[in-house]
């Protein structure tokens, strides 16, 4: 009986994902690609990414797939190098600012004499524009993982405390809350028992949007010149090196950019099949209307 409940959710999950072939060529891609940043260095020459004079502007071709830059870089090489540093923005960011902004949300939604203050905060940072922001912020402190993230999870923590507070002052009032409530249970136990759970569903899927928005942060600072330094594998910093050179090379932007599309689009519709797989509303009205 166990091992059929330990199983139920990997086989609902998998049911979800052989329904929805679109969601699973995105979970595939998106998987593909990171398992690929991840060997790079198995899988990619390092010759290939340094400087070579006499491979310069090279087009695509059996030696080079995505051909080379102006320094005779393989755009491959650097586009798949390039991948680690970009995802790991994402998700750092992502993590960061689901975490920092649930606490705050739980605490906001549920202590309402704090609410107001804490709530103009939250509407003041999303005021400010968040690459606007990221330069600033990268320009005074310097470039680096640290504060590139720090940058762009300041202006997702609002998206989210906004997200989980909404949460939090519907689940406040069901009666098995006013009943914890009532036998004078600490209030983090009630915040982290009954009232979290209900949070993780909505997280998941703004998680995911987090995740795709912060890469293309990450890779709009770099096509600036303000995000990591140049010689840096990114996206944004190949793309950028690719600009003086685009009309005579134009896949020295092109395959770091289609490879940073697939990436964001694909997290963007997995992201939405997400809510549709976790939201009981929307499943309750599917099964309706079936």
């Amino acid at each position: 009986m166990s091992s059929h409940l330990t199983n139920a959710p990997a086989t609902a999950w998998l049911g979800f994902l052989r329904q929805n072939k679109l969601s699973a060529l995105c979970a595939a891609l998106l998987l593909a690609i990171a398992v690929v940043s991840l060997l790079a260095p198995w899988i990619i020459d390092a010759q290939l990414t340094q400087v070579r004079p006499r491979m310069r502007l090279q087009a695509p071709s059996d030696l080079a797939l995505f051909g080379t830059d102006a320094m005779g870089r393989d755009v491959f090489g650097l586009t798949v190098e390039g991948a680690k540093l970009s995802l790991l923005v994402g998700l750092l960011t992502a993590l960061a600012g689901g975490v920092i902004g649930t606490v705050i949300g739980l605490v906001t939604g549920y202590f309402r004499r704090i609410d107001g203050v804490i709530m103009r905060v939250m509407d003041a940072i999303m005021a400010i524009p968040n690459i606007l922001f990221a330069v600033a912020v990268v320009s005074l402190l310097g470039a680096s993982l640290a504060t590139i993230v720090a940058a762009l999870v300041f202006n997702e923590i609002p998206r989210v405390v906004r997200l989980v507070r909404s949460v939090v002052l519907s689940t406040r009032e069901e009666p098995y809350v006013k009943a914890a409530v009532g036998m004078s249970i600490q209030t983090p136990l009630i915040l982290a028992r009954h009232i979290l759970p209900n949070c993780v569903a909505p997280l998941i899927v703004q998680t995911t949007y987090i995740f795709a928005s912060a890469i293309l942060s990450e890779a709009i600072l770099g096509f600036l010149g303000v995000g990591f330094p140049q010689g840096t594998p990114t996206w944004g910093n190949v793309m950028a090196e690719g600009r003086a050179v685009f009309l005579r090379a134009p896949w020295t932007i092109i395959a770091p950019g289609l490879m940073l599309a697939v990436t964001v689009m694909s997290v963007n519709l997995l992201g939405d099949s997400l809510r549709d797989r976790l939201d009981p509303r929307l499943t309750r009205g599917t099964r309706a209307s079936s």
